[in-house]
């Protein structure tokens, strides 16, 4: 239930990124909406000529204006494109983390039946010996022979427990050092 509660919320995080990125887009059309007016504003101003100084001087502060202006646009629209990268970086990044823990999930659920079965199938042969150790007749040497087998069964079985027991706890150390290694990737990804 977890998971499913988990993964909803993930998947709500990556919606309200894409509608980021959307209003990232639209404001930047605006801008470059914005420049064009500017621009072609500024080529109607060209065309008048100046009949008086004043406004020769209205005209050359009017340009300035508006080469000031554009300058602004200019700026946050890099702005904005770089922001709007930065987002979708993040967004992809989330995706992978997320299929990276999915994927992790279901390996551990994989173990975690292994163990089990590893468990009760140890379990069965622990019971068997002891009804062979009741039931048999320890001089009869085919019974011997059986409990023999039966223990180096069980014994093969407790080292593959162990064995996979270990063999966790390494992926475990593994998976923390390279979550902590994303996190500073992280990190890094967001200051710049």
């Amino acid at each position: 239930m977890s998971l499913l509660c988990w993964e909803k919320k993930q998947e709500f995080k990556y919606k309200d990124l894409l509608q980021h990125a959307s209003g990232v887009e639209k404001l930047s059309s605006e801008l470059e909406e914005k420049k064009r007016k500017l621009d072609s504003w500024s080529r109607d101003l060209n065309k008048r000529e100046a009949l008086t100084d004043q406004e020769k001087k209205k005209l050359e502060e009017d340009n300035k204006k508006k080469d000031l202006r554009n300058e602004s646009l200019l700026l946050a629209s890099k702005e904005q494109k770089i922001a709007h990268e930065s987002v979708l970086r993040l967004v992809e990044e989330q995706k992978r983390e997320k299929e990276e823990a999915y994927n992790k999930i279901l390996q551990l659920e994989k173990q975690l039946d292994a163990k089990q079965k590893l468990e009760m199938e140890i379990e069965e042969l622990k019971g068997k010996l002891q009804v062979m150790k009741h039931l048999g007749d320890e001089d009869d040497a085919a019974v011997q022979n059986k409990t023999e087998e039966m223990n180096d069964e069980l014994q093969e079985k407790v080292d593959n427990l162990e064995n996979m027991e270990a063999m966790n706890q390494i992926l475990v150390v593994k998976e923390r050092q390279s979550n902590d290694e994303l996190q500073e990737a992280r990190k890094e990804l967001i200051i710049v």
